[in-house]
C-alpha cells in the first residue's frame, strides 16, 4: 500500500510584491534570536541568519520562500508594512512548538547613526520666522523649538526620523546633491508637513 503523499503548499498565482525589492533588504532583530540580514543581490533577495545564507523567492503578495539545503527544509518569511507603508517586520515558523511566526523588527539604517551624516543635518533652520535648532546633545540628535522642550529624534528610515513619544511626528531632511548640508527640514506631523529652510 502506498504511503499518502502530504499534499503541499502552493501560491496564489499571479501576485506581486507591494514594495520594490530593495524595500525588503535591510537588518532585522529580534531581542532572543538575534539578527537576520536581507541583501538585494542582483535581482533577488539573499537571507543570512546565523550560520544560513540562502535566496528569498517570491511566494506571493508580500511572502517569500526559503529554502535551507542543510534541512532540506522550505520556510516562508512574511513581511509586514507600518501605516506609512513602510516594510518594518519579517515574520517566519522558527520554532516549530510555537504555533505564531517568529517576529524579527526592522532596524533604520545603519547611516542614520553615522556622525558624517548627522553632520550634514546640524544647524539652525527657519519655519516662518521661527528658529528650529537641530544639534548633538549627550549622544543624541535633537530638535529645538522655542518654548519648547528638545525632543529627541530616533532614526527610522533613510533621512527620516521620528520624534520620541510622539505618535505620528516625525522629520524628513532634504539633502540635495552636491551639498554638504541639509537644505531644509520638513516636519510631519497629523495637521500637516511645515518645511524650515536653513539659515545661512
Amino acid at each position: 500500500e502506498e504511503e499518502e503523499k502530504k499534499e503541499e503548499a502552493k501560491p496564489i498565482p499571479n501576485t506581486l510584491p507591494s514594495h520594490p525589492l530593495k524595500d525588503y533588504a535591510g537588518q532585522f532583530e529580534h531581542p532572543a534570536y538575534g539578527k537576520i540580514d536581507i541583501e538585494l543581490k542582483a535581482d533577488s533577495l539573499h537571507l543570512k541568519f546565523n550560520a544560513f545564507e540562502f535566496p528569498l523567492k517570491h511566494w506571493h503578495y508580500d511572502v517569500f520562500q526559503g529554502h535551507i539545503l542543510e534541512f532540506d527544509q522550505d520556510i516562508l518569511f512574511t513581511f509586514y508594512s507600518n501605516k506609512d507603508g513602510i516594510i518594518e517586520k519579517v515574520g517566519a515558523p522558527l520554532e516549530a512548538s510555537m504555533p505564531e511566526d517568529i517576529l524579527f523588527t526592522k532596524l533604520p539604517p545603519d547611516v542614520l547613526s553615522d556622525q558624517a551624516y548627522i553632520n550634514q543635518l546640524l544647524g539652525a533652520y527657519d519655519l516662518k520666522g521661527l528658529t528650529i535648532t537641530i544639534d548633538w546633545q549627550g549622544g543624541k540628535l535633537m530638535a529645538t523649538v522655542p518654548g519648547q522642550p528638545p525632543y529627541e529624534l530616533e532614526p527610522y528610515k533613510e533621512h527620516w526620523f521620528k520624534l520620541k513619544g510622539l505618535n505620528g511626528y516625525s522629520v524628513e531632511f532634504i539633502l540635495e546633491k552636491g551639498q554638504e548640508k541639509a537644505a531644509q527640514v520638513k516636519f510631519h506631523q497629523p495637521n500637516g508637513i511645515f518645511a524650515a529652510q536653513r539659515k545661512e
